[in-house]
Parts: C-alpha cells; structure tokens; sequence
C-alpha cells in the first residue's frame, strides 16, 4: 500500500504544479474549508487549483453458509483527489486511489464554455446508471447493487453532455479503463449514452426522475465475464459468475431508471438487461435490477443535480443528518449453456452524516445465492460498519 501511496502522491502533485503554472503566485489566495478541500484561487476565482480526498474504511463480520467468507477490515477507498479550473472554460480532474481497488479513477480535461454544455475526454465514468452518477460519498448504502455488474463504469472516452431545466442528455465514444481493469474484462470500444428526464421537479423537495441508458460495446479480444460480489468489499468473493465468456463478439445493454423524492422520503430503482452476441453458441441474456428506499429521520433531504441527473451530498442543513434505508436487489447470470448463479440480496442501512464530511454507515446484507455459481444453493449474511471521511 506505500508504493501505491507514493505513486498516486507524486502523480498528483506534479500535476498540481503543472495546473498551477499559469497562476501568478502574487494573485493566489490559498483556504481550506470544508466544501472544497485545500483550494488555491486567482482573486476572481476564475482560476482556481483544489486539492481534496476520500477515506472509506470498512469493517465486516461473515455468517457464512456454503462457501467461507472472512472477516476484515479494508481501506475500501483511499483516494487523493485534484481538480481545478482555468479561466471559466477549462476544467479538469485526477483521482488516485491507493484503497482495496487501487489505481486511477478519474483523470479527464473537460471544455465548459459552451452554455450548459460539457465536453469531456479522459478516464471517467461512462453515461450509465443513476447508481454509477451517484458519487460513493452519496449512495444510500455501503456499496451500489448487484445491477453494477453490467455498467461499465470508468472507461477512456470523449464524451459531451447537455442539459436543460428539466433534462440532461451524456453520449460518447469509450476504449477500456485507464488502468486496464474492466470490470467485465471485455476489452473493446463503446457507444454508450444515458438520457434523463424530470417531469416534478419543485422547490419544496418534491421530485420525480426518470431515465434510460444504452451501451453498445464491440468486444475485440472476443472475452467477456459478468459477477458480482455479494454488496461487500471486506469479501473478494463472487457467489456468481458467468466465468469467462470466449466466443464473444459484442454485448448491447439496456437500463430503466426511475426516481421518487418527496421531502425526507425518496424512493429508486433500475432495471438492466444485456445480450452478448457470441460467434458459435447462441445469444445470451443477463439481467438484474433493485429497487431502493431512504427517508431521513431528521430533517434532510437528499440532494440533487440536476446537469448530471444523479444525487449529490443531503441538503437542508449541514450537520446531524439520521437516514434509514432499505434495499431489494436481484441479478440473474444463468441463460443458454452459461451457469453463473442466480442472487437476491435484501439490504438495511442506517446513515449517520455528522456533517458535509464525516458519515458513519452500517448496513446488514441478507444474501440469497439460488443457485451459486457452482450451482449450489446458499444464504450466507453481512453486518459492515463504514467510517467515511470525505474533502
């Protein structure tokens, strides 16, 4: 973990001060709050260098069935983050992380100076899912659903998004991850785009979204492999997996998502279905979804961006922020001559956000593989506790 500290600290300062050369130290004014980090700005703040990080610490405890799962405690993220501004149009973004998965995650320049309009090129998040647009500093629970499996997550790519008052459209063109870890192992290029839609949306906290994504990826090295873990990272056990998938020319994935947010109370869910053309055997179908709910003890709301159409940080105070959440996720890995497994997993949740920084997260995971991918059938359980520090 030092050598992978070391690498990611170096890299993001000697970006700093690459970002920094333009910027006359005469006209930087240096603060740190608890918004933006460490932030080095011009006096019109139209240039403007902000260095931040994320700490993600987890704790698990196993009550295993079938197959052994062990507890621990992992540094889930540990991530130093570099972004910064110039002149009102250029923007750009570095993520290191050193935690259990570690290496790059967002390394992009963006070109703002189109009117609601963002170009970006570079290693980001691929147009897809409203869990995947959610930060990990936001999502309602420890980890994102079953359903992730299919996302493609961060990808190299140019990509440009648009977005109105009441829509956001993302589209682009994507190769493999920066670090070369694709979490389907299918090396090849994407077409990918996600469009969303909010037919409510009032400033009493009352908000109805609604969106659709699509993925076409040419597989050029003809593999591809979907699984999931069981919603933990303290395990790098997969109950299901397709295994590696050899005969594969190309996938196309399609997902629905849907929002509901009413003051305190707000409810989602997604569906993705993705069909892997193969050259010998037949086409294969996967699927999974979840549906979700979280409503805030106290009085809170959770966020909204409207130019990305994801959640952001709770809004309607800054501290002592009590949600309790519950979660129905499903995936389904078994179709034609492929035995992946089959997984439904019930998940509680209660957050405390001590503030815009400090959260603390538990959540009790109530796993049902029928059958696992060995085709075994098993209920194993999680209880995980996250201290969660984020700048």
């Amino acid at each position: 973990m030092i050598e992978r500290l070391n690498r990611g600290v170096v890299v993001v300062a000697l970006a700093g001060c690459w970002a920094l050369g333009p910027l006359p130290l005469h006209a930087a004014d240096v603060d740190f709050t608890n918004e933006h980090g460490i932030k080095i700005a011009s006096e019109d703040e139209n240039t403007f260098l902000r260095l931040g990080a994320r700490l993600h610490v987890d704790a698990g405890s196993f009550d295993d069935d079938v197959t052994p799962l062990s507890d621990d405690v992992i540094a889930r993220r540990a991530r130093v983050h570099l972004s910064g501004r110039y002149h009102n149009d250029w923007r750009f973004a570095l993520d290191y992380d050193f935690g259990e998965v570690d290496g790059f995650k967002n390394a992009w320049l963006r070109y703002s100076g189109f009117r609601r309009t963002h170009i970006t090129f570079g290693n980001q998040v691929a147009p897809f899912s409203l869990e995947e647009s959610t930060s990990s500093n936001n999502i309602m629970f420890l980890e994102r659903s079953l359903m992730t499996a299919f996302s493609p997550g961060f990808l190299v790519g140019l990509s440009a998004r648009a977005w109105g008052d009441k829509w956001s459209l993302t589209a682009g063109v994507f190769g493999d991850e920066l670090d070369d870890r694709q979490r389907r192992k299918g090396d090849g290029t994407s077409v990918a785009g996600r469009l969303t839609f909010n037919p409510v949306r009032s400033g009493r906290g009352h908000l109805v979204h609604l969106g659709i994504a699509a993925e076409f990826r040419d597989l050029s090295d003809g593999i591809v492999r979907f699984r999931a873990r069981p919603e933990t990272f303290v395990t790098s056990t997969k109950l299901v997996d397709t295994g590696t998938i050899r005969d594969a020319e190309d996938l196309m994935t399609l997902g629905l998502e849907f929002a509901w947010r009413y003051q305190r109370l707000s409810v989602q869910g997604e569906y993705a279905m993705t069909t892997v053309s193969r050259k010998a055997g037949p086409d294969t179908d996967f699927s999974g979804g979840y549906v979700s709910a979280g409503f805030f003890l106290t009085d809170h709301r959770r966020g909204y961006r409207r130019s990305s159409g994801s959640f952001g940080r709770f809004a309607g105070g800054k501290t002592n922020a009590w949600q309790i959440a519950a979660r129905y996720s499903t995936i389904d890995l078994n179709d034609q001559d492929i035995d992946g497994g089959k997984e439904s997993n019930i998940t509680v949740g209660l957050n405390w956000f001590i503030n815009r920084n400090f959260a603390l997260k538990l959540n009790y995971v109530d796993i049902d593989a029928s059958p696992n991918r060995k085709g075994i059938d098993e209920s194993p359980s999680v209880v995980q506790l996250r201290f969660q520090v984020a700048y």
